[in-house]
């Protein structure tokens, strides 16, 4: 599985990287399997403060045809970058179920993602 991360004109630190990079790979490691490339990103959207200012998007390109996605906007970057990759576990699970079922027989340990961060300021 190989991430892609984008980040439009919203700085993050190391540590929401490594919370981020760490909570992607727990949500989506059960479909490692199923997974050929995710393609998020994140951007700060321009409006009136105190709204729904962040917004993550999430695409999941399996094996097939079939892609995933989740498209989340909140208040904070935590928060948005949570949902996001919460929902597109969710809807993996939905979609997938009774393929993931198949992988549980014969569980594959998890290799470690190629992350890949490309920020935009």
């Amino acid at each position: 599985m190989r991430v892609e991360i984008e980040s439009r004109e919203v700085a993050v630190t190391s540590q929401q990287r490594q919370r981020f990079e760490r909570q992607l790979t727990y949500s989506l490691s059960r479909f490692d399997r199923l997974i050929q490339r995710v393609m998020v990103s994140i951007e700060r959207l321009r409006g009136p403060t105190g709204g729904l200012d962040h917004r993550c998007r999430i695409q999941a390109k399996l094996t097939g045809r079939l892609t995933i996605v989740a498209d989340v906007r909140d208040v904070s970057l935590e928060h948005v970058l949570h949902r996001a990759s919460a929902r597109v576990a969710r809807r993996l699970r939905e979609k997938l179920n009774s393929q993931a079922e198949k992988y549980k027989a014969h569980p594959v340990p998890p290799g470690s993602p190629e992350v890949i961060w490309i920020s935009e300021f």
